[in-house]
């Protein structure tokens, strides 16, 4: 028999944080995510903490590469379409938004919005940082366990969630509805 292959350490930490963002974890992502503000109710949440504030700030650490990176764009890497400065401005932006001062916490809704604009960049014009790659490894890894979770963890919170928006666009409908039904024709 062949001796048993230990995980390698990449495996382990990923295992690590999918324990701590599972649905069985009771501290929500977001206070999970402040470095100052946390109350661990269970040991278990508590020993979470460090894993995801590790992967927050690898995340942060990589949006920087890109940013350092992307000040020296050379435009000719560039198709037609692109415009530099643009890319730049959004990137710079991201970066900004990623630690949310106010309330001295990671604005985890900022992380669909790196993982799709580094896909995109991935996708349209990969040479113009050599640090899209790492970028887009880190935001997939926290990507694959944050966002499945985004619109709740169980059916009933699914449920609620999905039931406030569908709600907000249901009354504008109506309301929509109701102002052009109300609106009569001007005679010419």
């Amino acid at each position: 028999a062949q001796p048993a292959v230990p995980p390698s350490p990449s495996s382990s930490r990923q295992e690590e944080f999918s324990r701590c963002c599972t649905p069985t974890s009771t501290a929500p992502v977001s206070r999970m995510l402040s470095s100052s503000r946390f109350d661990a109710e269970e040991e278990d949440s508590a020993a979470s903490l460090p894993v995801m504030l590790d992967c927050f700030k690898e995340l942060q650490d990589c949006v920087r590469n890109v940013c350092t990176e992307l000040e020296t764009i050379d435009p000719s890497l560039c198709s037609e379409v692109t415009k530099p400065v643009l890319v730049q401005k959004r990137w710079a932006k991201l970066k900004g938004e990623l630690w949310d001062k106010k309330h001295n916490n990671w604005d985890v809704s900022k992380l669909p919005e790196i993982y799709d604009a580094v896909k995109f960049d991935l996708t349209h014009h990969p040479r113009l940082a050599a640090s899209f790659v790492p970028l887009y490894q880190v935001a997939n890894r926290i990507n694959n366990v944050i966002i499945p979770n985004e619109y709740g963890w169980d059916q009933r919170s699914r449920v609620k969630i999905g039931s406030v928006v569908c709600g907000r666009l249901m009354r504008k409908l109506l309301i929509d509805m109701s102002n052009t039904v109300s609106v009569e024709p001007q005679a010419e």
